[in-house]
C-alpha cells in the first residue's frame, strides 16, 4: 500500500545529520534525498505535530563514559523539516486526494548503558488523515548501539539490525 511505502521512507529520512549547537542543544536536519517514488492517490497537503511536547525528540547522552545528555531537536522543528522535506524531495500529484499527516511521534531516547556502551531508541508514528478522519497510522523504531559519545560514533560494516552512527554523521538504519 502507498501508505506503507510513505511511512517507511519516512522513517528512513530520519537517517539525519546531527550537528552540535550551543547550549546541551544538539540540531539534527533530515537527509536531502530524493525519494524513489511518487504519491500517486493522494498527495500530503499539511503536517501536523501531535505529538505532546514540540520543543525537541528527545535526548542523548554524549562524552566519553556517556555522562553529558543532551537534547535533540530538528532543525526548524519536526512538522516544518517534514513539510520541507516533502516539498523538496517527494513527488507529488497535487490534483489527486489531499491528506494529513500527522506525526504523534518522533522521539528518541537512551535505552541502556554499561561502561563505555550505550544505546539508543528511535521511535516514529505517523497518522494519516482524510476530512478530519483517521485513515490508518504507521509506527517505527529502531536502536542505535555505540562505544563512547553516540553522536561521534564511527559507522561500521555489518552493523547490529537497527541503525548506526556513520562517518559522515548520518543515523543509518540497517
Amino acid at each position: 500500500m502507498e501508505f506503507r511505502k510513505f511511512s517507511a521512507g519516512c522513517f528512513i529520512l530520519t537517517c539525519c545529520h546531527m550537528q552540535a549547537s550551543a547550549q546541551e542543544l544538539k540540531t539534527i536536519s533530515l537527509k536531502n534525498e530524493q525519494q524513489s517514488y511518487a504519491l500517486k492517490t493522494y498527495f500530503i497537503s499539511q503536517v501536523k505535530d501531535d505529538r505532546p511536547d514540540t520543543t525537541n525528540i528527545g535526548s542523548i547522552k554524549t562524552g566519553l563514559v556517556s555522562k553529558k545528555t543532551q537534547k535533540l531537536q530538528l532543525e526548524y522543528g519536526a512538522r516544518q523539516s517534514l513539510t520541507q522535506f516533502i516539498r523538496l524531495h517527494v513527488q507529488q500529484d497535487t490534483s489527486s486526494i489531499p491528506i494529513e499527516l500527522h506525526i504523534t511521534d518522533l522521539s528518541v531516547f537512551e535505552t541502556g548503558t554499561a561502561g563505555l556502551k550505550s544505546s539508543n531508541e528511535l521511535n516514529i508514528a505517523l497518522a494519516f488523515y482524510e476530512d478530519n478522519a483517521k485513515l490508518t497510522e504507521y509506527k517505527a523504531g529502531g536502536t542505535t548501539e555505540s562505544t563512547g559519545d553516540a553522536s561521534k560514533q564511527e559507522g561500521r560494516e555489518g552493523a547490529q539490525p537497527g541503525g548506526y552512527l556513520a562517518d559522515d554523521g548520518t543515523l543509518r538504519i540497517v
